[in-house]
């Protein structure tokens, strides 16, 4: 056993504040353990229908959405913060993640201002030639009120160094013992390195980590349960059994050039967007950050600097506009409290159909339901229109006429129709829809 690992198997384990682990009760909990025995969660139709699902809840969903941002790129769009700060605050972006940089005091000012703001930020603490002391006391003397957990290096099996995976593996367990080490920090989660490669996780193996962290790409193809599967297979060789968090996902949006990542369409990339985020967390992750909030430089022949949300000029790609009508569905702040069931049963379903079932505190259920299907071809770089499912809705108790909403269609609102022989029709795609069910009492 390395010395790595044996600190590793004695070191204590510290749980991460509950909040930011507590899952869905729907869901299996092997799924968020991200270990090879991880099974799928239990779909309504494979439940008695008069036991109900337990619902999550809504602003749990809420809280588990953030983006990646570069407050230290000045010589790109985040150079104006104040149109940063706006393109956070419209949507209701409560979390970024940023690397925090020495010599930067405007990125210190710039992060309070968000945490002003109610947005918190979750850190990389420098890359491994950075002194990580430093480092820490900024966080702790000046940081302490804007930050909510840390990471350890980001993709340094990149970086060309030979010894990457020793350099990883100490710098990791230094930030550890640091964090967990001092009492003004000891609440903050640390969440395991990010790696690229497939075969870098078995060169890593276990590390100090509070959390897993995925970098979970998908190649332009859309988010899936299986691609979902892959990623926390790999993380659990680094993590374990730890849930874990998405600190990178996305699509980048440059059809011109020729990226080693494919691209997707603003269209696309605002349904699939979407899906990426309510996937996840039906499936566990309790915090999902997406690449990234601004282009670097929009219409450039480079996927890097495509990845936006909003275009380099800050006017919104449809994912931000949509991220925004999910939000305004889904936000439902105040305090903690234990969400009811619903007994439902979607008729016509099929194995691609994903639904997840949470409740506001007024007693709304929000049932989102979307196909786990493409919209892409990633050959071609056209877009698909798969067929969509004509389902029926029936629901174990009164509730007023559902309403329908449609976050990637501009926030679309119907009133679905309800059938002569009870429940109500509903059309599903490849974008999801939101049902909100109001119970009404017996």
């Amino acid at each position: 056993m390395t010395a790595a690992a044996a600190d590793h198997r004695h070191r204590r384990r510290r749980p991460a504040p509950a909040l930011l682990l507590v899952l869905p009760a729907l869901l299996v909990a092997a799924c968020a353990s991200g270990g090879a025995g991880a099974t799928a969660p239990a779909r309504p139709s494979d439940l008695p229908f008069d036991a109900g699902v337990q619902a999550a809840e809504a602003d749990a969903v809420v809280d588990s959405i953030g983006v990646n941002v570069h407050l230290t790129y000045v010589d790109t769009p985040y150079a104006r913060f104040d149109r940063v700060a706006a393109a956070l605050r419209g949507p209701g972006i409560r979390h970024v993640r940023d690397g925090l940089r020495l010599d930067t005091p405007y990125q210190v000012d710039r992060l309070r201002q968000l945490a002003a703001m109610g947005i918190t930020s979750h850190l990389i603490l420098g890359a491994p030639h950075e002194d990580l002391r430093t480092l820490h006391a900024l966080l702790e003397d000046e940081l302490l009120d804007a930050v909510g957990s840390v990471e350890g290096p980001n993709e340094h099996d990149l970086s060309g160094d030979p010894d990457w995976a020793a350099t990883t593996r100490a710098r990791q367990r230094a930030l550890a013992r640091l964090i967990e080490g001092d009492e003004a920090t000891e609440h903050l989660p640390v969440l395991a390195p990010s790696l690229v490669h497939v075969d870098s996780r078995a060169a890593l193996g276990r590390v100090d980590a509070d959390l897993g962290n995925l970098h979970s790409y998908t190649g332009g193809d859309p988010p899936t349960s299986d691609h979902l599967d892959a990623e926390l297979r790999l993380a659990s060789a680094v993590s374990g059994d730890r849930p874990a968090w998405v600190t990178e996902t996305g699509y980048h949006t440059d059809l011109v050039g020729r990226s080693d990542q494919p691209p997707v369409s603003e269209e696309v990339a605002g349904r699939y967007i979407p899906r990426q985020y309510l996937e996840n967390f039906r499936r566990g992750i309790a915090r999902t950050y997406v690449y990234e909030l601004v282009d670097q430089r929009t219409g450039a022949p480079d996927g890097e600097q495509n990845f936006g949300l909003v275009r380099s000029d800050f006017t919104p790609k449809p994912a931000h506009t949509a991220l925004g009508h999910l939000i305004a569905l889904f936000a439902d702040p105040g305090p903690a409290f234990v969400p009811g069931r619903l007994g439902y049963e979607l008729r016509g379903r099929d194995d691609r159909t994903r639904d997840l079932l949470v409740q506001r505190r007024d007693g709304t259920f929000l049932l989102a339901v979307w196909q786990e299907a493409s919209l892409w071809d990633t050959r071609t770089r056209t877009a698909l229109d798969p067929p969509g499912l004509e389902l029926v809705l029936d629901v174990d108790q009164p509730v007023a006429a559902p309403v329908l909403h449609r976050p990637s269609d501009g926030g679309a609102v119907e009133h679905p129709e309800a059938l002569t022989d009870g429940g109500w029709h509903l059309a599903v795609s490849g974008s999801v829809a939101v049902l909100e069910l109001a119970p009404t009492g017996r």
